[in-house]
């Protein structure tokens, strides 16, 4: 009973880290569009851009096939949608398969760091100087 528990446990939690994921790519179409403006809090308290300004109106210039604009708007632009896209497709890809009796626990882990790390590691490294930066 215990093995099935955690097994639908992961299934819910794969669900929402779905759903989450999928907000993530529309959000910025959302947000440049001007469905919802929020500002960065990050660049209200430190007054300077943190890694992350910028990075809606980079996807929305992706998304409508401008690319130079989009690397000019954030050049971390392409690898976060790149994370986004394969987490999307590789959560999907885990349910499938969870719901077949077949959980992957294992690979879930160290398909989500690699891709983390190779994608979102310039992003991550900027974020960590932006911190330090800031707040010493």
């Amino acid at each position: 009973m215990k093995k099935s528990s955690n097994l639908e446990d992961w299934k819910i939690f794969q669900f929402f880290l779905l759903i989450g994921l999928s907000l993530g790519l529309i959000f910025p179409l959302l947000s440049h569009n001007g469905v919802t403006q929020i500002n960065c809090p990050l660049e209200h308290l430190s007054s300077q851009p943190c890694p992350s300004c910028g990075l809606s109106r980079a996807w929305h210039l992706l998304y409508n096939g401008d690319f130079e604009g989009a690397m000019e708007a954030n050049h971390n632009a392409y690898s976060l949608l790149m994370l986004l896209i394969l987490q999307l497709i590789w959560r999907g890809w885990l349910i499938v398969k969870a719901t077949a009796g077949k959980p992957i626990i294992i690979w879930d882990i160290i398909i989500t760091l690699s891709s983390v790390v190779l994608l979102a590691g310039q992003y991550l490294a900027d974020l960590l100087h932006f911190i330090v930066t800031s707040y010493t």
